[in-house]
């Protein structure tokens, strides 16, 4: 993160997602199984058949797995805006996605540092 604010242009903005402390992917392979079944969406995505959201499971569960083990770390977004103001990061926006599983972050570099 230091590397990144180091880099960044004064006043740019980063976006990153994170996966939510004790993900359960399994919740968003079951709200896209709609989308996966539809006809009509996988012609127009190109994508046919369930395999792409068995595929993504198949990720989400790894990076799950890997977070058990403590080979990756999920915070909760308090914890990550202590980290990113420390760096000099301002203005957090958080938001939920992937069926709430994935916290998305929004932080500016102010112009003057």
């Amino acid at each position: 993160m230091r590397e990144m604010f180091r880099v960044l242009k004064p006043s740019g903005e980063i976006v990153w997602s994170t996966p939510k402390r004790n993900p359960f992917f399994w919740r968003n392979f079951l709200a896209g199984l709609p989308d996966m079944l539809s006809i009509r969406k996988q012609i127009r995505h190109r994508v046919f058949g369930p395999w792409i959201g068995i595929r993504i499971l198949r990720y989400g569960l790894g990076i799950a797995s890997k977070g058990r083990k403590g080979i990756y770390t999920f915070l909760n977004p308090l914890e990550y805006e202590e980290i990113l103001e420390e760096i000099g990061f301002t203005n957090f926006q958080w938001k939920k996605t992937f069926a709430g599983q994935v916290w998305v972050n929004k932080a500016h570099k102010p112009t003057i540092v």
